[in-house]
């Protein structure tokens, strides 16, 4: 994911990078009407938006996901080991008629 903004030195509050690049960063400008970065904004917020999820829920439910893939992971470890001490499995880790 391209980031849009960036926290500031202080990480008091979020700017856009973009700004700086294409008007200095003055603030609001004419050129703001007129600026494509204006039209990305809207409609990156609105994508987000559209999810109905706040920034808290999305972060939760990626915690969830890596706790889940990390005990999914270990839950295949173990079978791993139970099949091949049950004889199922050979050293090459093929399956052992």
């Amino acid at each position: 994911m391209d980031r849009l903004t960036q926290r500031n030195k202080d990480d008091s509050a979020y700017y856009y990078p973009n700004c700086f690049e294409e008007c200095d960063g003055a603030g609001h400008s004419p050129k703001c009407e007129k600026c494509s970065f204006n039209d990305k904004l809207c409609e990156t917020l609105g994508k987000y938006e559209d999810t109905g999820l706040t920034p808290e829920q999305i972060i939760e439910m990626d915690k969830l996901y890596s706790e889940k893939c990390r005990e999914a992971a270990t839950l295949k470890k173990q079978i791993e080991i139970l099949q091949a001490a049950a004889g199922r499995e050979g050293p090459d880790g093929k399956e052992t008629p």
